[in-house]
């Protein structure tokens, strides 16, 4: 992470500019982990001036959605300085979480939203008895119901001594979900807005029914924002704002490449 330092009235920054570099150059250091998600790095910029005895210092760093900035004034400039980055770094977290939820609620309103654009799709590849084309539509429109049950299966069996390799086969449990989404789909609610739930009850079912045979305790549901906050750690979007204020994605990563990934991959349809 880059930062710019700009002084003002230089001249009494004398004994002090040396270690000002330094304790920035340090703290600046303990910031760059909160961007290592970002595809464009942002940059600090830090402004010192004086006004008759005191240190007038601001930092500016812009983020996803909107900028942080602070200012105080103090006579020692270096004590400033770290109590500064203490706060910025409080800033940098909230504007960071405010973020991940306007993501949150962005890709889970996109993909409801695509699902209910294919939801008459669907419901005539199943009236065709078309299981190929229902398969690969559904589990195009909601990949992350996959990494729903793997992650509720690795909660499972946290505290298990089972090997993990001899756990779960995954592409036979997400075979059996599909194939009991298909035979089921004609009994989904006629409301399209509860569609999606629907789809995960289901998923609970089946996990439900496989941690049964194996006298393994069903773990609770897992909040959104517990999922969404594993899954920004590795997420390299870039992002705007809408007319509405609401963090849009301007590019996406191709996710769902392989099994492997699902780990990372967040749970979009489920708070």
């Amino acid at each position: 992470m880059e930062y710019v330092l700009y002084t003002y009235n230089n001249g009494q920054l004398v004994d002090q500019d040396s270690s000002l570099e330094e304790v920035i150059q340090s703290r600046v250091a303990k910031l760059t982990p909160y961007f290592s998600t970002y595809v464009r790095k942002p940059k600090l910029e830090i402004r010192v001036s004086f006004e008759k005895e005191e240190a007038v210092v601001s930092y500016l760093i812009k983020m996803r959605s909107r900028p942080v900035f602070i200012d105080d004034r103090g006579k020692d400039v270096i004590k400033l300085a770290n109590k500064m980055f203490d706060q910025i770094e409080s800033e940098i977290e909230n504007q960071q979480r405010l973020e991940h939820k306007a993501l949150s609620k962005s890709r889970k309103r996109w993909q409801i939203a695509g699902f209910n654009e294919h939801l008459e799709t669907l419901n005539r590849f199943r009236q065709q008895d078309d299981k190929n084309l229902f398969v690969h539509l559904l589990q195009s429109l909601m990949p992350d119901i996959k990494a729903y049950m793997i992650r509720q299966y690795k909660r499972a069996f946290a505290n298990s001594d089972m090997p993990h390799e001899r756990r779960i086969d995954y592409q036979d449990l997400f075979s059996e979900f599909y194939l009991k989404v298909f035979e089921d789909f004609d009994q989904k609610p006629q409301e399209r807005d509860q569609v999606v739930d629907w789809l995960y009850g289901k998923a609970d079912d089946l996990l439900k029914e496989r941690f049964s045979r194996l006298n393994i305790e069903v773990p609770g549901t897992i909040s959104y924002e517990e999922i969404m906050k594993a899954r920004t750690k590795e997420m390299e979007e870039r992002f705007t704002t809408d007319a509405e204020g609401e963090l849009i994605m301007l590019e996406e990563l191709d996710e769902y490449n392989s099994y492997s990934e699902f780990d990372d991959i967040v749970d979009e349809s489920k708070e």
